[in-house]
């Protein structure tokens, strides 16, 4: 067959089909309505336009820091923000401050450290974790700890040095209540230390991939999996029960205040859950997020990297 006569013949049919749907007066379905995002109570949303940011961190009700192409540092609440000039085209994707003064700010290959506020960085190349951090946190200004793909560090310097205490393993993500007693997950393992990460013992093993652990006594602890699940535990991680399934996949993040109280993340919203109920308090299907932090039960932030990027305060 003429491949040039038969693309002719079906031409000539759409377009008689065409004008016979124009001759009976159909019309083209409308476009379904565009999603609109939605705030809850106490939730705004700020646009400090200097950046779009992956992970935040306050470390009191007014003074915070955030990360993703830039670093920035607010003092008023996010309303207003000083970027540094950090000149890495490379993004950070996650931080940590113990106070207004000290933040560490992890990205590819790469930890960025100030002691003073923002004024001066010290740039330190990273080899632990270089395969992805999934989290980097403090105890104090000296010992922290990062996690990520390549197994969990600890520095006891500050961040300028780091040794391995779980090696050639993926953390999903990690919590310690002190310096001594500790949790990790793996992909569907719980693990758990009490001598600072010189042992860990497995603790539970779950069905389905585990994302995020917390931790807020040594005995109430909370995690998420993929598909929603959000679990609890009261005996210190022996024991875990299942508390809700949400709509939601894939948690990003948890923060936990009480045995009964939190905030859950997922990519376009956040629930709360509190006394058993769950309530969706941000929906966002236009701005999607990468992380959430409270300061208390009465003040939290939220941040996206899309659309020039957004701030998210609640307060109570």
């Amino acid at each position: 067959m003429n491949w040039k006569h038969l693309i002719s013949v079906l031409m000539t049919g759409l377009v008689l089909a065409c004008s016979n749907k124009e001759d009976a007066g159909i019309e083209d379905p409308l476009p379904p309505p565009k999603p609109v995002d939605e705030l809850g109570t106490g939730w705004v949303k700020l646009q400090p336009g200097i950046g779009k940011f992956h992970d935040i961190h306050f470390v009191n009700d007014s003074t915070g820091y955030a990360c993703g192409k830039t670093v920035a540092r607010t003092t008023d609440r996010g309303n207003n923000w000083i970027s540094f000039p950090l000149t890495d085209d490379q993004p950070y994707y996650e931080l940590y401050s113990t106070d207004p003064a000290h933040c560490w700010v992890v990205g590819q290959n790469k930890l960025s450290i100030t002691t003073d506020s923002g004024r001066n960085w010290t740039f330190i190349p990273l080899s632990v974790g270089s395969a992805g951090v999934s989290d980097i946190f403090f105890f104090d200004n000296n010992n922290g700890m990062i996690a990520g793909k390549g197994g969990l560090f600890r520095s006891s310097d500050g961040g300028h040095h780091w040794t391995t205490v779980v090696g050639s393993q993926f953390i999903s993500d990690v919590s310690f209540i002190d310096q001594q007693n500790g949790w990790y997950i793996d992909e569907k393992k719980v693990f758990h230390t009490q001598d600072a990460g010189v042992s860990f013992t497995e603790q539970h093993a779950f069905p389905d991939s585990l994302t995020r652990i917390q931790f807020i006594s040594a005995q109430t602890g909370w995690l998420s999996d993929v598909k929603g699940a959000i679990y609890r535990t009261i005996d210190g991680g022996l024991t875990w029960d299942k508390v809700k399934t949400l709509d939601e996949k894939m948690p990003y993040a948890l923060q936990f205040f009480s045995q009964d109280h939190g905030f859950i993340l997922f990519s376009e919203a956040v629930y709360e859950l509190k006394g058993g109920t769950v309530t969706k308090v941000l929906s966002l299907p236009n701005n999607p997020l990468s992380d959430i932090q409270f300061t208390d039960v009465n003040h939290g932030w939220a941040v996206s990297p899309f659309n020039n990027g957004s701030v998210y305060r609640y307060v109570k």
